[in-house]
């Protein structure tokens, strides 16, 4: 039996257990609402989370998962207005390069507000575990997620929507700069914008939370009107698993990426 044989075998045994993790995962429905978390409508992340692979063009690749200690050392510190990394040193990303960003890395803030921060190119490689944005907490829900660029003196200069497990949207976004904005002051800085993938918009964090914050209808914020929407649309999903006796995955192919590229 080939590699590429023996591969679909054994994804195709993985299909088996992702029901009995769903639940495992994303357990009730106001964290599955209130946080970023690995989409219920495909199977596909679900897969890959349980089997620690991927597969892509019927090649199979290793996913990284953080030891602890290993998060520990993508940690990032608040101090005075300013992001440190785990040596003590201002967390600037200058000259680091991850998926679609420039001076940025992966970041994802847990839901006990903590960041973590890894250099994440999109760049598959067989001879090592690959990182992607569930790996640093192994694809539990999340506060937000995406790309985050840090000046030199430690301020947050830009944040990106972009990763491909978690699919932040909007109100993530929103409820997670909040909580930064409440648990480390002054750590924006003032010309910090938000870039949003979906749709190639770009404000600046404050006209970001002000538009989000606008009255849409009578004492209903936008954020109140999308959270709303959530709640209907996760309803859905799940009497549509309910149903469902079968998983629902579509493996990566060549038409979705010309070359080994995590969707990330």
């Amino acid at each position: 039996m080939s590699k590429e044989s023996k591969a679909k075998e054994n994804w195709d045994k993985i299909r088996s257990s992702v029901a009995k993790i769903r639940h495992a995962l994303i357990p009730d429905q106001k964290l599955r609402v209130d946080s970023v978390r690995v989409h219920l409508e495909n199977d596909l992340y679900l897969q890959e989370i349980t089997s620690g692979k991927q597969i892509v063009c019927d090649v199979e690749y290793q996913m990284l998962f953080m030891t602890p200690e290993e998060l520990e050392k993508c940690k990032l510190h608040y101090d005075n207005g300013a992001l440190k990394n785990a040596k003590g040193e201002v967390a600037d990303t200058a000259g680091m390069q991850s998926k679609m960003m420039d001076d940025g890395q992966a970041f994802v803030m847990s839901k006990d507000g903590d960041l973590y921060v890894g250099t994440h190119t999109g760049e598959l490689n067989r001879s090592r575990k690959n990182l992607s944005h569930a790996s640093f907490l192994g694809g539990r829900p999340a506060e937000m997620a995406g790309m985050i660029g840090i000046n030199d003196k430690g301020k947050i200069v830009e944040i990106r929507d972009i990763s491909g497990h978690y699919r932040p949207e909007a109100l993530d976004m929103y409820r997670g700069i909040k909580a930064l904005e409440k648990t480390m002051p002054g750590v924006f800085d003032k010309q910090c914008r938000i870039y949003f993938l979906q749709t190639l918009k770009t404000f600046t964090i404050q006209a970001f939370l002000k538009d989000m914050e606008k009255e849409v209808a009578p004492g209903q914020s936008k954020y109140d009107m999308l959270r709303a929407e959530r709640i209907t649309k996760d309803n859905a999903a799940l009497s549509k698993l309910t149903k469902s006796t079968s998983p629902t995955a579509t493996p990566r192919s060549q038409s979705r990426t010309s070359s080994p590229t995590l969707d990330r």
